[in-house]
């Protein structure tokens, strides 16, 4: 049975009881709730994309029935939708007062991942983990502050598939450098803890393309591994996007589109990072989510 509240504002308060409250639920949990006078970043976004939606619609209308198709093939949502890719994607544009319109890409769309490495940085790797079980934590509907654990399983099982978009700009420093995209697998075997890696090597100077590498057998039981990209003895610029890293049908890649590659640890996510988090730390290299203007 449903629990129930029961609220009788003062008539001659009900306009600025109306300004102030809001229902929030009829039926599971009866309550009203203070409106929203401060917005989070990501709410912020979300009011300029719909602020935004005239003067893209304007340029939507003018595009041919193949420019608009264009935009569909490279749709990342589950059910293709090219105008939803062009709102993502122009949206950035007239934030950032960039002339123009987008072009559809069918390596990256919207942000990408950017890392950039400087002359004699030595080593630096991002990771992003996948233990087979971890906590999250997630807010109890109809609590104010209390939160619940929630168990993440991802059970591994191979072939294991990476894939990854990606342009270099890169200068190798000496002969001992190296730049991977991989996926570490750790297996056990006999007491041993085993590494085996499905890895991508970095082409140094490549314009966009998409890569792909398979781990179809390892020694031993594979338990859980993680994503890594790894630079030792390069610098210059490396970009990427459209992360996927597949098992058991499934993409369990975190923030695949690379939205914000720069976010860790969080509330929410406290025993692996949200999206990814330094392995070799370098003061020296920087790397975030940001847009490429490639019209």
């Amino acid at each position: 049975m449903a629990k129930t509240s029961y609220i009788d504002p003062n008539k001659g308060n009900i306009d600025r009881y109306w300004e102030i409250f809001r229902t929030a639920d009829r039926f599971s949990f009866a309550r009203v709730v203070a409106k929203k006078l401060f917005l989070n970043e990501a709410q912020k976004q979300s009011l300029r994309d719909r602020s935004y939606l005239k003067t893209i619609g304007e340029i939507w209308a003018i595009f041919t029935s193949e420019q608009q198709a264009a935009w569909k093939a490279i749709s990342k949502s589950r059910r293709k939708n090219g105008w939803q890719a062009f709102v993502k994607d122009q949206s950035i544009r007239i934030k950032a007062s960039l002339p123009g319109h987008a072009e559809p890409n069918i390596y990256h769309q919207g942000y990408c991942g950017i890392i950039i490495v400087p002359e004699s940085a030595g080593e630096f790797e991002l990771q992003q983990e996948h233990p087979n079980t971890y906590f999250v934590q997630r807010k109890v509907v109809g609590k104010k502050s209390m939160y619940e654990a929630v168990p993440v399983l991802e059970n591994l099982y191979l072939p294991i598939t990476l894939q990854v978009s990606y342009k270099s700009e890169l200068t190798a420093e000496n002969g001992n450098a190296v730049a991977v995209f991989r996926a570490r697998v750790l297996s056990h075997y006999q007491g041993r803890d085993i590494i085996t890696d499905c890895e991508i090597p970095i082409s140094l100077t490549q314009d966009w393309t998409q890569a792909t590498a398979t781990l179809t057998d390892v020694i031993g039981v594979a338990r859980s591994y993680y994503l890594s990209i790894y630079f030792k003895d390069v610098n210059g610029h490396f970009y990427f996007d459209n992360v996927s890293i597949t098992h058991a049908g499934q993409n369990w890649a975190r923030d695949p589109q690379c939205e914000k590659i720069e976010q860790n640890f969080t509330r929410s996510f406290q025993q692996v990072a949200k999206n990814w988090s330094e392995k070799i730390a370098n003061s020296a290299v920087t790397y975030g989510s940001g847009y490429l203007d490639e019209v």
